[in-house]
């Protein structure tokens, strides 16, 4: 079928062309094409793939052609006529704008030369200096290379659109090619479609990409940060503050004065600040510790005016390092669905943290414990359906074969000291096992055939509550026993599921509204112990996320944190690399 339209399209551009051949014009405007097609090969479905048939790998000055694909089916289906170039050789304004559009990539963290910026400023310079010299023009014997600097020109000005385009909508980088537990669904955009629509309305190309990136505010808000943290960089970043004992209100000396000039370079501490204090700047007075204060929360680390080991090597890290952690979590937001609904509830993972989000004010937030470095909480996106009172535990397999088993293999009062139950199998109709009839040090993690149950009550290791989303990856949010978790800065403790701070406040809030459940029957039917299902009044959209950058809208300040699950390190060397090829 391909074949066929391709024999048809060609027919018919042989037709446009030789009808109008005898315009100056329309001859130059034909050479223009012919060096398209020879530039990009157009291979037909059928042919055999043979090394000589194969689609080859389009570059242009040392960089790949990205959009190689969408590029050919957008030449395809306008005969190879170019999109960029008037028929008489001249540029057309749109190139341009789409330049000025690719410098602005920058302002996404995105580099313009990823989409051949200095290239196309150069063709544009050569080809206008050619103009100048030769009249309407190259000289003859130049000819040949100016139409072939037009076809150029063209086929990168339009893979820059494509490809451009493409990372605004759904980022430079597949988020599963680096991490197989991102599987939220991002957005997507038939680009050729859109750029063959753009030069038929004679839109600006520049105006109709300003439209493809996300609209959430968190990413303009990220954008202005980005920005800011260039500036700080570009002037020199902040001095580092020397190691030593730990540092605190009262003290004094040089380090103390060093750590004020970070604090102002990076505005904690304003130039006005400390003018009340009777002291002077080598000493830590109260100014200085609010400051550090309000560092280590923008940090996530805990606001104890104390610096520390931890708080000291946030400092110190570079300006210029916080500009690319900016640019990876920019990445990040090209990454996620284009509506997160209304309201809706998110983790952060990276933060350790749950909120509920309506429009875009916070109004419920609360510490979370989140998987384990090898147990890690997957990134998705799912709908919160029910909530469970008083769950039963069903342990999953890889639990009770990491976890279980070498309690047991040490004392089977483990299981009653736990209030669990084991069975004989995972159906529906298995029998309860005698625990101590089971020889456990003879079963190994991949022959343990048993089912471990955990009674509600106070030791569940769900709590008293679960929120329920059902995925892919059994991950829910639930209540935990284990209250002293939550006082810790890094709680990352759990095996892939959500543990929260205040779950009756969650509780309380995904049933709103509801005529039968009010908080003090849900808190009758809590006392009763008895495992109970509640389907919510108004399902609640819930998203698990990976920031290690973002800026709340409640302080409007960039918040930073450690890269727990080695993700960012990830997707640098990715953003580093190449652009793949579509």
């Amino acid at each position: 079928m391909r074949r066929r339209l391709a024999v048809l399209l060609s027919v018919a551009a042989a037709a446009v062309l030789s009808a109008s051949a005898a315009s100056p014009a329309a001859a130059q405007d034909r050479a223009v094409t012919e060096r398209l097609q020879e530039r990009i090969r157009l291979r037909l479905e059928g042919e055999p793939e043979t090394a000589a048939a194969r689609e080859p790998t389009l570059r242009s000055d040392g960089r790949r052609i990205q959009a190689t694909r969408s590029l050919r089916r957008f030449y395809g289906e306008r005969v190879h006529l170019p999109a960029w170039v008037t028929a008489d050789g001249r540029v057309r304004p749109g190139a341009r704008e789409m330049l000025a559009g690719l410098r602005s990539a920058r302002e996404h963290g995105l580099p313009p030369d990823d989409y051949h910026a200095a290239r196309i400023e150069s063709l544009l310079s050569e080809l206008d200096a050619g103009r100048e010299g030769a009249g309407a023009r190259f000289p003859d014997a130049d000819t040949d290379r100016r139409l072939r600097l037009l076809a150029e020109l063209d086929l990168l000005l339009t893979d820059a659109f494509l490809s451009y385009g493409s990372h605004l909508v759904s980022g430079r980088v597949d988020p599963r090619s680096i991490d197989p537990l991102w599987t939220v669904n991002g957005r997507e955009r038939n680009m050729a479609a859109l750029l063959a629509r753009t030069l038929e309305q004679g839109r600006s190309p520049r105006a109709a990409l300003a439209e493809l990136a996300p609209r959430h505010p968190g990413y303009a808000r990220l954008q202005e940060a980005l920005t800011e943290y260039r500036r700080m960089a570009a002037a020199g970043g902040w001095p580092t503050v020397p190691g030593g004992p730990a540092l605190r209100a009262g003290d004094a000396g040089p380090r103390v004065a060093d750590l004020g000039r970070r604090l102002a370079a990076s505005g904690e501490l304003s130039a006005d600040d400390g003018k009340d204090d009777a002291v002077s700047d080598t000493v830590f007075g109260d100014a200085l510790d609010a400051a550090v204060r309000s560092f280590q929360r923008r940090h996530g680390l805990e606001a104890d005016g104390i610096v520390g080991e931890a708080t000291l090597g946030a400092l110190n890290i570079p300006a210029e390092s916080r500009v690319r952690q900016i640019e990876r979590n920019l990445e990040r937001w090209r990454w996620l669905p284009a509506e997160l609904g209304e309201t809706h509830l998110r983790v952060n993972i990276a933060d350790f943290g749950l909120e509920v989000v309506e429009g875009d004010s916070t109004v419920l937030s609360m510490r979370a414990v989140v998987g384990r470095d090898y147990r890690q909480t997957p990134v998705f996106s799912d709908t919160m359906r029910y909530v469970v009172l008083n769950p039963t535990w069903n342990v999953p397999r890889s639990i009770a074969a990491r976890d279980i088993l070498p309690r047991l293999r040490e004392s089977v009062s483990y299981l009653e000291e736990q209030g669990m139950v084991v069975y004989d199998g995972w159906s529906p109709d298995a029998r309860p096992v005698d625990p101590s009839a089971v020889d456990w040090s003879r079963l190994s993690a991949d022959s343990l055939p048993y089912r471990f149950v955990q009674r509600p009550g106070p030791l569940n290791a769900l709590g008293r509550v679960k929120f329920m989303f059902p995925n892919q990856f059994a991950v829910y949010i639930h209540d935990s026993p284990a209250r002293s978790l939550f006082g810790r800065s890094v709680r990352s403790f759990s095996s892939g599921c959500i543990r929260v701070e205040r779950p009756l406040e969650l509780l309380d809030y995904v049933l709103r509204g509801s005529e039968e459940w009010s908080p003090a029957k849900l808190r009758g039917a809590l006392e009763t112990g008895r495992e109970q299902t509640i389907r919510l009044p108004r399902e609640l959209p819930v998203h698990i996320e990976y920031w290690t950058a973002w800026v709340p809208e409640e302080d409007g300040a960039v918040h930073f944190r450690p890269d727990v699950y080695g993700r960012d390190a990830r997707l640098a060397s990715a953003l580093e690399a190449e652009p793949p090829g579509d």
